[in-house]
């Protein structure tokens, strides 16, 4: 099988559709840096030959890219004895495999799956995805990242393979009984070095822990080595200072410093002060002229209370006029019915005596009411009255003020 293209599109790392095309015979190398997705793309490859489309295993879900979570699709073309095939897969969301074939015929679903596997020669993955011993022969030229200088995981159907093809190549020589028995041979020498799972054990584990003890020796001694270079930094500038402190020479150029220093100082320090003193004063004007604001603001507000004052007084002397009116008007409404009480006396006196027992009662009775309906009227008469005393005093405070008395003498009338 010779590989011609392969493009991906959402798959892991790869977020728009990138291709890879024109591989041609020989040998095709794929360089870049780090993390540009050249594993990636080994991934890509796998899992168009070999992984199932309709798979849900954990393995297939990885294939999504973290940031959309969107179907991953892989497209592969690749060419056989018979013309060039082209193998396209979707996985995890609305998956689908079209294969198609160089005769012209388009296979989908599972009988694409089934005749790639039959041209290539491996067996259907299981449920968690395809494993060594479902790779057959391809596992044995398939090589993963950082499983390079493992062990190889043959299956037995691959080893079989192999060993007929050794054999047919180079007879008994390799694939006879001591063919056979190179491979136990090397098996059984690796397993005295490294477990069935891989780990190391025996000479070798120790080599490895005596390696990772020799490190943290080397470890030790460059951090020893490194404080004795710090040590000899520090007592090189010792000594040269020492040197410069025994210099006469030095020590009167460095007095001279300190006593510039010092003048330096002292100019500061009266910097400072004056500094100081400014700041305190700015502080204090401040303060000075937020009083003063505050003066001006309570001297508009007594303003504004004034002219509101002057015109309650000139409202309550509007009013005092008014009252004084009304009170003249009530002095004569008491004055009419006054007169009116003392002729209806006079006639239900004249009354009295013009007729009988029965219509001097009925007219008491009417008399009552009428008296009572005087009553009532000087009692109201009376309220206005004392309203207008009331209103009089108030108007007599406002004007006179408080050493003056023009109350208004009270006239209190009597019904008879």
């Amino acid at each position: 099988m010779k590989i011609r293209s392969i493009a991906v599109n959402q798959f892991k790392k790869f977020t728009t559709p990138t291709c890879l095309d024109d591989i041609g015979d020989g040998l095709n190398v794929v360089v870049g840096p780090n993390e540009m997705g050249k594993s990636t793309l080994l991934d890509a490859l796998r899992a168009a030959l070999f992984e199932k489309y309709s798979s849900k295993a954990q393995p297939i879900a990885a294939l999504q890219n973290d940031r959309n979570q969107a179907a991953p699709v892989v497209e592969l073309a690749f060419e056989v004895d018979d013309g060039i095939y082209r193998i396209r897969k979707r996985f995890v969301k609305k998956p689908y495999a079209r294969l198609f074939c160089p005769d012209g015929r388009k296979l989908e679903g599972d009988e694409a799956e089934e005749t790639l596997r039959k041209l290539l020669g491996f067996d259907e993955p299981g449920k968690t995805g395809a494993k060594p011993e479902t790779l057959g022969m391809w596992n044995v030229l398939w090589v993963q990242q950082g499983q390079s200088f493992g062990a190889l995981d043959l299956p037995d159907s691959a080893r079989s393979n192999l060993h007929s093809a050794l054999e047919s190549e180079v007879g008994e020589v390799l694939g006879g009984r001591r063919g056979r028995a190179v491979p136990e041979a090397v098996d059984r020498q690796l397993s005295e070095l490294v477990t069935s799972t891989g780990k190391p054990r025996g000479n070798y584990k120790d080599l490895i822990e005596e390696v990772e003890t020799l490190r943290s020796d080397i470890e030790g001694l460059q951090t020893r080595r490194s404080d004795l270079s710090n040590t000899l930094e520090e007592l090189e500038a010792a000594q040269e200072t020492l040197a410069r402190l025994s210099s006469r020479e030095l020590d009167q150029k460095n007095k001279e410093e300190l006593e510039a220093a010092r003048s330096r100082h002292g100019e500061l320090a009266k910097l400072e002060s004056r500094i100081e003193a400014a700041t305190t004063d700015v502080e204090l004007k401040k303060r000075n002229l937020e009083q003063a604001e505050q003066a001006l603001s309570e001297r508009r507000a007594l303003k504004m209370q004034i002219m509101t004052d002057e015109k309650a007084v000139e409202a309550a002397k509007e009013k005092l006029d008014e009252v004084r009116e009304k009170d003249q008007e009530l002095r004569k409404r008491v004055e009419g019915l006054r007169k009116g009480a003392r002729k209806a006396e006079d006639a239900v006196i004249k009354a009295d005596n013009a007729v009988s027992m029965a219509r001097r009662v009925l007219t008491a009775v009417q008399r009552d009411g009428r008296i009572r309906e005087l009553q009532e009227r000087y009692k109201k008469a009376h309220e206005a009255e004392n309203k207008q005393m009331a209103a009089q005093q108030g108007a007599a405070a406002i004007l006179a003020g408080p050493s003056r008395d023009r109350r208004p003498r009270r006239c209190v009338g009597v019904l008879r």
